[in-house]
């Protein structure tokens, strides 16, 4: 009886990590795959609203577009700064790669501090493969989600 228990449980442990085994890294882009982030204060007039956005292009490669939103802290500055470039397949694969390494599809759909009133918000909306997902995070790290996040930035020219 002892062994029939001890084996029960080393297979529903055996179970529960294989779910959590990190996926293997993909090595090309679906063709479909885009990327929506944005990002700020939870207080719009505290300005500094970050937007960028990932789309296939009819080339067959992609465009990031940023958009800067005016600074709360310098009300003379530009309303908005825009600006755009071209990727490439091998460019965008990195962070492809890291929505399927992080299961940005299994993350929930909500991550929060409700005892937080200001702060910073952001929220990813990423689609492949024919499957949508969104993300909002407010006023807490979540590294999966930040992992992705981290992996978008990376792609902007600095």
């Amino acid at each position: 009886m002892k062994h029939a228990i001890a084996f029960a449980v080393v297979a529903l442990f055996a179970v529960a990590c294989s779910k959590h085994k990190t996926p293997p890294k993909p090595t090309s882009v679906p063709a479909d795959f885009s990327v929506e982030f944005s990002s700020g204060p939870v207080r719009a007039s505290m300005g500094g609203a970050e937007s960028l956005r990932l789309a296939p292009d009819k080339a067959g490669g992609w465009t990031l577009k940023k958009v800067l939103g005016p600074s709360g802290r310098n009300p003379d500055g530009p309303e908005t700064i825009e600006s755009s470039q071209k990727l490439t397949s091998a460019q965008v694969l990195p962070l492809y790669q890291q929505v399927v390494v992080q299961r940005f599809f299994d993350l929930d759909n909500s991550y929060s501090d409700p005892d937080v009133r200001d702060g910073g918000r952001s929220g990813m909306n990423v689609r492949a493969n024919g499957k949508t997902k969104y993300v909002s995070v407010s006023n807490v790290k979540q590294k999966r989600y930040s992992a992705v996040a981290n992996a978008l930035h990376d792609l902007v020219k600095r």
